[in-house]
């Protein structure tokens, strides 16, 4: 446990100091929070989610899919329990890939710049 959280802190530290590519789970910054948006990846028990800035694919291996390069993520509206919506994430190198999306019950997700192809950058948006 203390080796990821070094891993996961070493991550957020280059974060901070370089401009990188990644994914960005965009939505209302008033309803949508870390505090109310959580993420489970790969059956792992949910966690915070990072929303509305850049997470470098390095981190959202790392910390969300356990350095596995791939999985399926649902991610939930934490003050009522909703499944905001779900789908599978793959990450090569600098690079993600987010594909197959549903989104949950009163939700609207969007993926650009597409589900098919790899990209640098990638934003979920939920509304």
């Amino acid at each position: 446990m203390k080796k990821k959280i070094a891993l996961i802190a070493a991550a957020m530290a280059l974060t901070a100091t370089s401009a990188m590519a990644g994914l960005t789970l965009k939505g209302d910054s008033a309803l949508y929070t870390n505090k109310t948006v959580q993420v489970s990846c790969n059956g792992v028990a949910k966690m915070a989610s990072i929303v509305n800035q850049d997470v470098p694919w390095l981190m959202v291996n790392m910390a969300f899919l356990s350095m596995k390069g791939s999985g399926h993520c649902t991610f939930y509206y934490k003050p009522t329990g909703a499944v905001m919506g779900e789908g599978d994430v793959a990450v090569s190198g600098s690079t993600g890939k987010i594909s197959n999306v549903k989104a949950g019950n009163g939700y609207n997700i969007s993926v650009t710049p597409d589900q098919q192809n790899y990209y640098g950058d990638v934003t979920i948006s939920i509304s």
